[in-house]
């Protein structure tokens, strides 16, 4: 009975950052009640009271608990076209599938507290480095391999990617039937970046 009701509790638990994830991301962090979360769910105020203590601590847990594919991204051991292949592969579904959307529109929601504001600014922080790290990995291989040049900026192409995925979240979000286009440039420009830096093999 007891591994039962742990189970239980498992389930239940999912089934409200679920619905977290859906009204967080649908009425923006500011916005977003404990009762609508709730209500979502089908359970009774007391449910999610009984999981998590208010809307931040469920915030915290959801984008603890939330990754997006690109944040999964593993450029070890693999070729430079390889790997800008997995890059765009990862931000095509980052993008497209409806739960990692989600979870790029509550990244990019301002809440009303600086609590919630702070944690989300720094979960958003947590996924430019994971993704900033196997960029790194790449162009570092890229750069053994003799795939780039060996002075090969790789520090300023990487804040530069950075900034040019967190806007790309902003537009794809902001303009949907675009994203294919939008992701599709900036991988364009990352080939045309690398390829301007690559050996030349006499």
């Amino acid at each position: 009975m007891g591994k039962r009701c742990a189970a239980d509790s498992v389930i239940t638990r999912q089934a409200l950052l679920d619905a977290a994830l859906d009204v967080f991301a649908e009425s923006g962090c500011a916005f977003a009640t404990m009762e609508m979360v709730a209500s979502r769910a089908g359970m009774s105020r007391g449910a999610i009271y009984w999981h998590f203590k208010g809307r931040t601590a469920l915030l915290g847990a959801l984008l603890d608990e939330r990754r997006m594919p690109v944040e999964d991204l593993n450029c070890a051991g693999v070729d430079l076209e390889s790997a800008i292949g997995k890059l765009q592969a990862a931000v095509e579904v980052t993008l497209s599938d409806p739960r990692s959307r989600q979870l790029c529109e509550v990244l990019l929601h301002k809440s009303k507290l600086a609590r919630e504001d702070h944690i989300i600014s720094i979960r958003l922080g947590e996924a430019q480095s994971r993704l900033a790290s196997q960029l790194e990995i790449m162009l570092n291989n890229a750069v053994e391999n003799r795939q780039l040049i060996a002075d090969f900026n790789i520090l300023t192409t990487i804040h530069f990617f950075e900034i040019c995925f967190t806007g790309l979240m902003f537009e794809c979000l902001r303009k949907p039937v675009e994203c294919t286009q939008k992701i599709s440039s900036v991988l364009l420009w990352l080939r045309a970046t690398l390829k301007s830096g690559q050996e030349v093999v006499i």
